[in-house]
């Protein structure tokens, strides 16, 4: 019974650990940046460098004042200091753009300056070997090969033809050419890296864009799908709720599609379902957004549109869909559709938009089909 309490107390305690870890690690990811592979990439490095390189800066900072190296350990601490003021930045701001940019800044000043004084026993230059891979990843392979550059070209004045004696320690010949050629090395590598991870992240933003793309997409005529449609209408509503512009909803339903699945088999109904499909893309905005609700249904957003221009689209796509007939099997088919029209007014909810341009449909069939219908509100029943 000891061994299993213990166990979950271990198990508990692993968990709590890893937990305090992923918040630590990807403090600064804001709510809305959650699903974005990119954001969390780089708040997770940046975090990651920041952190480590305060634990060292800290060390080596303490190090130096116990030695009394005043300079050296105050230009530590203060770098030190910077990090962890980046790292709050990140955290309030989100901002991991700026951010990355604040942390290379800082990053190649320290950097230089460790060039410049020598660091412990001529041993400060070995650590700007940490450098091309963090600029890389922050600024890709053009403008990070361009830093770099700038780098190195500052690295090899200071060394080779220190201005006004500005470089406060010796450095021999061969460490110079060593260090030099190594660091070029360690860039080249680093683009090497850079590269196939910039590769990689396309393939697979690419591969996560075709999924979405299929997730959202009717199969059979190519337009939108139902899931996609209703966040499209939660997107709706929170426009008209924020800058009170007109929306309309056009609900299409082919009259009599199932007596041709019975006559002429589902084939045939396919066959009228992407042309009908077709023949609604060519007729509308490309701001309009057109989906497959279900079966033989449409649903159709238009912004800033009421709802007497909505009518007007209505009738256009009711008429020139009547107006020619479906070649199926060497038969031409006649094919007529009813429309219900709703203009969806500020604080109106998701539930009663629907049930309202459905019952502007029904109204329609009711009517006799092949006809248009306006949803009329009589009551504010339905707003917020």
């Amino acid at each position: 019974m000891s061994t299993t309490r213990t166990g979950r107390y271990l198990s508990r305690l692993r968990e709590s650990y890893f937990s305090l870890f992923s918040k630590i690690i990807f403090c600064g990811l804001k709510k809305e940046q959650i699903n974005d592979i990119e954001a969390q990439r780089f708040v997770l490095v940046i975090n990651l460098y920041s952190f480590v390189g305060t634990l060292y800066l800290l060390f080596f900072s303490i190090q130096s004042l116990i030695d009394a190296q005043w300079r050296m350990g105050s230009t530590l601490s203060f770098a030190a200091l910077l990090a962890i003021a980046n790292s709050i930045y990140l955290q309030r701001s989100g901002n991991y753009r700026r951010s990355g940019d604040l942390i290379v800044l800082m990053t190649t000043l320290l950097f230089l300056y460790l060039i410049i004084s020598g660091g412990v026993d001529n041993t400060g230059p070995l650590w700007s070997y940490t450098l091309p891979p963090l600029v890389f990843f922050v600024f890709g392979l053009t403008q990070g090969s361009l830093i770099l550059s700038m780098f190195i070209i500052s690295s090899i004045v200071i060394m080779f033809f220190p201005p006004l004696s500005i470089l406060a320690t010796d450095y021999s010949y061969s460490f110079k050419i060593r260090y030099l050629t190594t660091f070029l090395s360690v860039c080249f590598i680093s683009s090497i890296c850079e590269y196939s991870r910039y590769h990689s992240y396309n393939l697979l933003k690419e591969l996560q864009r075709k999924i979405q793309l299929e997730a959202n997409t009717d199969e059979l005529t190519g337009l939108h799908n139902r899931r996609y449609m209703y966040q499209q209408l939660d997107r709706m509503i929170n426009k008209i709720r924020r800058y009170k512009r007109p929306y309309s909803l056009l609900l299409c339903d082919l009259d009599h599609f199932k007596s041709i699945n019975d006559n002429y088999g589902h084939s045939c109904g396919d066959q009228v379902l992407v042309e009908t499909a077709s023949r609604m893309k060519n007729s509308l905005r490309d701001e309009d957004t057109a989906a497959r609700w279900g079966g033989e249904e449409f649903l159709i957003i238009l912004p800033e549109t009421d709802s007497a221009a909505a009518y007007q689209v209505a009738e256009k796509l009711r008429q020139q869909l009547s107006a020619q007939t479906f070649d199926c099997n060497n038969k031409q088919l006649s094919i007529s559709m009813s429309i219900g029209v709703l203009q969806v007014n500020p604080g109106t909810r998701k539930e009663d938009l629907l049930n309202h341009v459905d019952d502007a449909l029904y109204e329609a069939k009711h009517l006799g089909r092949n006809r248009t219908h306006i949803y009329r509100v009589d009551s504010d029943s339905d707003q917020l």
